[in-house]
């Protein structure tokens, strides 16, 4: 059900901003400016989301915060494993280091 409605959820966007697409010249006479035409279709697009959530009980701004979360958890273990697997300099290696810039 989830990858059904994720399938769709361009169509939807494509399909509250098609209106719009179809303006040629366009003059705002308003205080709100040409952002509103932008809000207008964010409106459209929350108010979709909400009737997924209440239709399907699936709150996708939760699962996005929550992917974007894992997302920032396996970045950092790949860092730290990263860091973890490469060789740091021993104490040894510097001492020969120096022998050698000596000699």
């Amino acid at each position: 059900m989830l990858a059904q409605v994720l399938e769709v959820l361009p169509e939807v966007a494509g399909e509250l901003a098609a209106p719009y697409s179809n303006i040629s010249n366009l003059s705002v006479f308003s205080t709100d400016g040409e952002a509103k035409i932008g809000q207008n279709i964010s409106v459209g697009l929350a108010q979709v989301l909400d009737m997924v959530k209440s239709t399907t009980g699936v709150d996708f701004q939760d699962t996005l915060q929550r992917a974007a979360d894992g997302g920032r958890e396996v970045r950092a273990q790949a860092e730290q494993a990263d860091s973890a697997s490469r060789p740091s300099p021993s104490p040894s290696d510097d001492a020969a280091d120096e022998a050698a810039d000596d000699a």
